[in-house]
């Protein structure tokens, strides 16, 4: 062992050490200081899909009355359910565990073989956009696509022993991919790995997990009633491909999606001595990937809408560098890279920077928790704290007295969708309602129904 490797070895516990440290201290930050306190309507249909499905009730496939979205967070928290955790809860322990999956894995298949990269890995997510850890982390099926998909690149690259294991998370990425598009970004991953016969195989099972989703969508031909949120169309063209280029507010939405800063560092000691040329394709297939994104009409026409517009179509493109960049690393450069004590030092200010960085962000967020609120007002559906939402809905129960359904005279997504799940009452609305099985059961039940008004105040 050389001196540089005895210089660097005492210190490969505690640096890994740092590393998650970081990690916990911006889920706390995001946690507590963000998801804890809001939430809105959607997020609440995602925590009643969960509640309802821990009861063992599948009413629909998909996200309540749209046939696009598979709720992967929903089914995950099925066992937090059971434990006592309360189904709003469960959805978002579900979705910041995904979101820290990815990176969590990969330093797990680094760690015994390269510290430094381990180090690097660990660090990336305190790099990302924090709007982006924001939106990746609200129940919503973008998280569970996303990062199940990632987790499932991760140990299909890294993962040599087990060929069932990488045959099972083709079909997951698949699956993903079908659930929600923006999960397609890390389709060009496959090509890492897949040469010839190989690649077709690969693709066979990512096309078998695809079609295990996508053919839920009979049900909905089946039953069209069920239909309240149909899949946008999307038109693609040059044209708009070069107005979003052009526009500031959606290239930048793109570029603070990647960690540029750890992607600079590993860039700058590119010391590869046998690079395969190979990893150009997969390269050139997520630009591609990329450039049909800018030419959506979908970005053009979004607005300033962080979450439903921009932000989602690249989240997953922090996911793809990292797993891109430390699989490349791993298989192609000299063994000697990451032993540079200036390199690790360098890692070790950076993550501490990071840590000094979210500790003030933390008091920024208590004390301007509007501004931070700010993010979301363009979502369409309105945001609420959670306390207030809570003693909201203890305040329509009482006012239900003995009445288990009510229906509002209107539309009011919180008090609809919020309040079945911290009630445990069943409350529909007459406009805009997602849970068409549930409605169509209460209007025709014989049991007395409670009318709520949807503009009052409760």
């Amino acid at each position: 062992m050389n001196a540089i490797t005895k210089e660097i070895f005492p210190r490969k516990k505690f640096s890994v050490a740092l590393v998650i440290v970081g990690l916990v201290l911006q889920s706390f930050i995001v946690t507590i200081g963000f998801l804890y306190k809001y939430t809105n309507g959607d997020t609440m249909i995602s925590a009643g899909a969960a509640k309802i499905y821990a009861s063992l009730s599948f009413p629909e496939p998909f996200f309540f009355g749209q046939p696009y979205i598979f709720l992967f967070e929903s089914i995950l928290a099925i066992p937090l359910v059971w434990a006592g955790l309360r189904a709003d809860i469960s959805t978002m322990v579900v979705c910041i565990g995904l979101f820290y999956l990815p990176v969590l894995l990969l330093m797990m298949y680094t760690y015994s073989r390269n510290i430094l990269l381990c180090v690097f890995i660990g660090i990336s997510p305190l790099l990302i956009s924090f709007s982006y850890v924001l939106i990746s982390q609200i129940p919503y099926g973008l998280m569970g696509s996303v990062g199940l998909g990632a987790a499932a690149c991760v140990i299909y690259l890294f993962d040599d022993a087990r060929a069932t294991s990488r045959k099972i998370c083709l079909c997951l990425l698949g699956a993903c991919v079908a659930s929600y598009s923006a999960t397609s970004l890390l389709i060009p991953l496959i090509l890492l790995r897949g040469k010839g016969r190989e690649l077709v195989f690969s693709m066979t099972y990512f096309i078998i997990g695809f079609l295990l989703i996508y053919s839920l969508n009979i049900f909905y031909a089946l039953n069209p009633s069920y239909i309240v949120h149909a899949a946008p169309g999307l038109s693609i063209s040059g044209k708009t491909f070069v107005e979003n280029i052009s526009n500031p507010e959606i290239y930048q939405v793109f570029f603070s999606s990647i960690p540029f800063l750890w992607v600079m560092v590993i860039i700058a000691v590119f010391r590869v001595r046998d690079f395969n040329v190979d990893y150009i394709y997969s390269l050139f297939g997520y630009l591609i990937l990329v450039a049909l994104a800018f030419a959506t009409t979908k970005i053009r026409d979004g607005g300033e809408s962080y979450f439903f517009s921009r932000h989602r179509f690249f989240v997953a493109s922090s996911f793809f560098f990292v797993i891109y960049f430390s699989y490349l690393f791993r298989n192609a450069v000299s063994a000697n890279l990451f032993k540079d004590p200036k390199l690790y030092n360098l890692a070790l200010v950076v993550m501490v920077l990071n840590m000094i960085q979210l500790t003030r962000l933390h008091f920024f967020i208590e004390s301007n928790v509007p501004k931070v609120a700010a993010i979301y007002s363009y979502l369409i559906v309105p945001l609420a704290n959670r306390e207030y939402l809570k003693s909201t809905c203890d305040r329509v129960s009482l006012i239900m007295g003995n009445y288990q359904a009510a229906l509002i005279d209107g539309r009011n997504d919180l008090i609809a969708y919020g309040c079945t799940v911290l009630t445990g009452k069943q409350i529909v609305q007459k406009i805009y309602e997602r849970r068409t099985w549930m409605k169509a059961a209460i209007e025709s039940d014989e049991a007395p129904l409670f009318l709520l008004k949807a503009d009052q105040a409760y």
